[in-house]
């Protein structure tokens, strides 16, 4: 059971959460995600993140509009992973 991989979506309402931001420290649900992942087999993490949501404005909008164009590009490099394991 190792050599997994996990993919985080989340959406919070306030912002700052990431590694490095002013909520870091508040930031409970990655981490513990993170630590779980090991017990679980997960090997890789990937995490994409919707912030602002609580404020419903322009950043919010931002957000997820990076989180969008995120996406494709990560299962484009989990899929081709995959294609050349196989």
């Amino acid at each position: 059971m190792s050599g997994k991989t996990l993919v985080l979506l989340t959406a919070s309402g306030e912002l700052g959460f990431a590694s490095g931001g002013i909520r870091e420290g508040w930031n409970h649900l990655d981490p513990h995600i993170r630590t779980l992942a090991h017990y679980l087999g997960v090997g890789e993490t990937h995490h994409v993140a919707i912030e602002y949501q609580e404020f419903r404005d322009t950043r919010h909008d931002a957000s997820v509009e990076a989180a969008h164009a995120a996406v494709p590009g990560l299962v484009e490099r989990l899929t081709g992973a995959l294609s050349v394991a196989a």
